[in-house]
């Protein structure tokens, strides 16, 4: 499993995430890793998630929200290294719609072709909570890689998240879920600093709770989110 992503690290990675702060959670240590081994990053997202809820103490409409999340984003994306970065600006837990569907095909097709990745990343049939736009995001996703001939994996949770299920369940407050969540098993497991992922998750202070950016969650979870990252073939 390490020989394998030592393999794709100082290559060239595109990650593809469904709203701000995907990103922090699931890759910005492989990010790091990737940087550091003179590879390149680059980062698609689909949305700027103005459905979502605002941690913030004032109050925001989705406008704002939407215009909030994109600085957020790319501040998180500087810090990350990321090259490039695509945000189509599509509409937040509308993912599901085929038109939007074929909307984002066509603009990470282009992306992708420009940018040549060696590995495209991006989200599995579970969708790490089972977030329907999430769950739409991979699999167009992995229909550009097919396109594109591209090896593609797939974000997988922490094996303690996925203990942690109804800790993760009760997260799910915005957006559309499926109803039954069955995670997929990881293939490959990526030692990551803490440190720098942490300070990767704050550049998202509009989505971080009170109690941080793993409320909910159990504290052996947050040290494993934190300290790994897991994908799957």
């Amino acid at each position: 499993m390490y020989a394998f992503m030592n393999e794709i690290l100082g290559k060239r990675i595109l990650f593809v995430t469904a709203h701000p702060d995907d990103e922090s959670y699931l890759a910005a240590g492989t990010m790091f890793r990737n940087h550091e081994a003179g590879g390149t990053s680059y980062v698609a997202c689909a949305t700027l998630g103005e459905k979502g809820k605002s941690h913030l103490k004032r109050k925001v409409t989705s406008r704002q929200l939407k215009i909030l999340r994109k600085k957020e984003l790319l501040a998180a994306s500087k810090y990350l290294k990321v090259s490039a970065l695509l945000t189509p600006g599509l509409p937040d837990a509308g993912l599901g719609r085929k038109s939007n569907q074929d909307a984002f095909f066509k603009k990470l097709l282009s992306f992708a072709a420009k940018h040549r990745p060696d590995f495209m990343i991006s989200f599995g049939k579970d969708g790490i909570s089972g977030h329907m736009d999430h769950i739409s995001v991979g699999k167009v996703a992995q229909e550009v890689a097919k396109r594109l001939n591209v090896p593609f994996l797939k974000f997988s949770a922490p094996p303690e998240l996925v203990k942690s299920l109804e800790g993760l369940k009760r997260r799910r407050k915005h957006g559309k879920y499926v109803k039954r969540l069955k995670h997929q098993p990881y293939d490959i497991e990526m030692k990551v600093n803490p440190v720098k992922k942490l300070k990767a998750l704050h550049f998202h202070k509009s989505q971080l709770d009170l109690e941080g950016p793993f409320a909910e969650l159990s504290a052996e979870a947050v040290k494993q989110v934190l300290s790994r990252e897991y994908f799957s073939f």
